[in-house]
């Protein structure tokens, strides 16, 4: 029962990931929208299969291709934040963009870039059977790598003043 309602949790957390990218930058695009409808169907596809196949303790089926998802929901949300940070990058040379949500933007592409790398290093550990936590490369490279993800988070949501304040004495001149 624990590991159908892990399932669950991380299949409703995926579909929320996916959305938020989904409403924040393409909701008009049908692409998105298949997009959005192909990642959710397919995570609740394999929490189905796997449900009916039993086994949740350890949950093959599910945890073997539920990385997948995954992968391609921060792979969107990583192109999609590196895209409008480009975009606002040029117009912050001229003037028409915050400072402070221009650096949100790249730090929040360079987190989910990390996530993307977390998860899909942490999926060829699983499929080799390996416990990464405690392998002595994949222990040091999960701290490394979560350990960065969640500081550029930090500064992107949660900024201290100091890190408000340099971002904005960094800012050039409008052109």
């Amino acid at each position: 029962m624990l590991g159908a309602t892990a399932g669950l949790l991380a299949l409703v957390g995926l579909v929320a990931n996916t959305s938020f990218t989904w409403i924040l930058f393409r909701r008009a695009e049908a692409w998105a929208g298949a997009l959005l409808a192909s990642v959710g169907l397919g995570a609740g596809g394999l929490f189905v299969a796997q449900s009916a196949a039993g086994g949740w303790a350890n949950g093959a089926l599910f945890w073997g291709w539920f990385p997948l998802g995954i992968a391609v929901s921060f792979g969107w949300a990583f192109m999609e934040c590196g895209r409008y940070h480009r975009l606002l990058r040029r117009r912050l040379q001229l003037g028409m963009a915050d400072p402070v949500v221009t650096n949100r933007f790249g730090l929040y592409a360079a987190a989910t870039g990390l996530a993307v790398v977390t998860n899909l290093v942490g999926w060829v550990f699983w499929r080799r059977h390996l416990e990464m936590v405690t392998d002595p490369v994949g222990g040091p490279l999960l701290l490394v790598l979560g350990v960065t993800s969640s500081t550029l988070m930090m500064l992107a949501f949660l900024p201290p003043r100091v890190y408000l304040a340099w971002v904005r004495a960094r800012a050039p001149e409008a052109a």
